[in-house]
C-alpha cells in the first residue's frame, strides 16, 4: 500500500541551522582561523556539526517512516470499514477517495 506524501526538495541535511544554533563557537572558531590559521579547531567543530545533523536526519527518516506504515495499517482498516475506497485495482501505488466526502462535494455537479 502506497499512500502519496510530500516530497521535500530541500536538502535533508541543514548543517546552517547548527551553524546558527552554535553561532558563538563558529565566529570565535573562524577567527582562531583568520588570526592564528587553527583550521584543526574548525574542522573538528565542523565535522561535529556534520555528524550531529546527520544523526538527526536518519532519526527524522527513521521516524518518517514509522508513521507512515501505522498510517497506511489505518487507512487499510478505513477501507475494511468501507469509508474509504481503493480506485487503482493495483497492488503499488494505490489511491483512495473518501466517497460519501466526494460526493457531497459533487452533488448538483453531475452532467444533465
Amino acid at each position: 500500500m502506497f499512500l502519496y506524501a510530500y516530497i521535500r526538495r530541500e536538502p535533508l541535511l541543514y548543517l546552517s541551522l547548527y551553524l546558527k544554533q552554535h553561532r558563538t563557537t563558529y565566529y570565535r572558531l573562524l577567527d582562531a582561523v583568520r588570526y592564528d590559521g587553527n583550521w584543526e579547531a574548525w574542522l573538528d567543530f565542523f565535522l561535529e556539526g556534520v555528524q550531529v545533523t546527520a544523526t538527526g536526519a536518519v532519526d527524522t527518516a527513521d521516524r518518517l517512516v514509522t508513521l507512515f506504515r501505522e498510517d497506511a495499517q489505518q487507512i487499510h482498516a478505513l477501507e475494511q470499514m468501507g469509508i474509504v475506497d481503493e480506485v487503482t485495482g493495483r497492488q503499488r501505488d494505490r489511491v483512495y477517495v473518501y466517497r460519501r466526502y466526494l460526493d457531497i462535494l459533487n452533488e448538483g455537479a453531475q452532467p444533465l
